[in-house]
């Protein structure tokens, strides 16, 4: 018999807090995010490339995220990778950590008759550090500003990366 004003209460309870949180403004975050941007990579050698680059993000949490990235490191250096971030301020600064490929375009090789050149996709790991800043309507649009690097590894010159200069708009939804 007990079990029953205890059953009320809970209830009770629940229906409450939900009353408060819905006249307390508050604003359940968006799960999805869509963004493309511009990005201006220096080649470690110095050289410079605009790029493009498009982002899918996935919210797992307040705090984590994971996400799909595609873009080209100028016109010659596509990329691909799948990324985690970390949001210590919960969606404001971000740090991510990223794997994938890129596509690096050499010369014609000395010992082949071949006059085209070559080109080879390389594995990369991509550190990230950034911050995701909610413009215009409270949680939809938002600025990324990010600076990442595009490491390779198992490359035979491993002292070859890319650092990113990025900013792209974004969507949540």
């Amino acid at each position: 018999m007990k079990a029953k004003p205890c059953l009320f209460l809970l209830i009770f309870m629940l229906i409450g807090t939900e009353c408060l949180f819905a006249q307390s403004g508050y604003i359940k975050p968006k799960k999805n995010l869509i963004a493309g941007g511009i990005n201006i990579s220096i080649f470690s050698v110095g050289t410079i490339f605009p790029g493009l680059s498009l982002e899918y993000e996935r919210l797992l949490n307040d705090y984590f995220t994971i996400g799909l990235d595609i873009g080209t490191n100028g016109v010659i250096f596509p990329y691909i990778e799948i990324k985690g971030r970390w949001y210590p301020l919960s969606e404001i600064l971000f740090f991510g950590l990223g794997a994938g490929t890129v596509g690096v375009w050499g010369g014609p090789r000395l010992d082949s008759d071949d006059d085209d050149g070559w080109f080879k996709f390389h594995p990369i790991i991509c550190p990230e550090f950034g911050f995701k800043i909610d413009i215009g309507k409270r949680n939809r649009w938002v600025l990324i500003p990010s600076i990442s690097a595009r490491i390779p590894f198992l490359h035979p010159l491993t002292s070859e990366f890319f650092l990113d200069f990025c900013i792209k708009a974004g969507y949540k939804f």
